[in-house]
């Protein structure tokens, strides 16, 4: 029984539906836990030519460009109408989105 848990686990973690997976072992026993999806959200890809420029979500900081640049992560909105700032060396670049559920928004900034 112990053997085939362990063939299932592994099965599974070899799986690229699975892929993203975290794992907590208790006891010798593994607990494998999904990421939960986000549906309510949309996503956000800033590709911009200065990685430092500054990314403002309706008027507040909400980091560097290169954060959001799709490695390792994108800007994640909930559903709804946002105004996006960018804003390198006294230059200001402004973007009226509206970002939908499940569905992702590629800017190409350049200075």
């Amino acid at each position: 029984m112990k053997k085939t848990l362990a063939v299932m686990i592994i099965t599974l973690l070899a799986t690229p539906i699975f892929a993203g997976l975290r794992h907590r072992t208790y006891h010798h026993h593994t607990l494998v836990v999904a990421k939960p999806i986000v549906t309510n959200q949309g996503y956000v890809d800033i590709n911009c030519n200065r990685d430092r420029a500054l990314v403002y979500v309706n008027g507040r900081l909400a980091g560097m460009a290169d954060e959001f640049d799709g490695f390792p992560s994108k800007l994640h909105l909930k559903q709804g109408a946002y105004r996006i700032k960018i804003e390198s060396n006294g230059k200001v670049k402004t973007f009226d989105l509206f970002v939908t559920a499940g569905h992702e928004i590629n800017l190409d900034v350049e200075f």
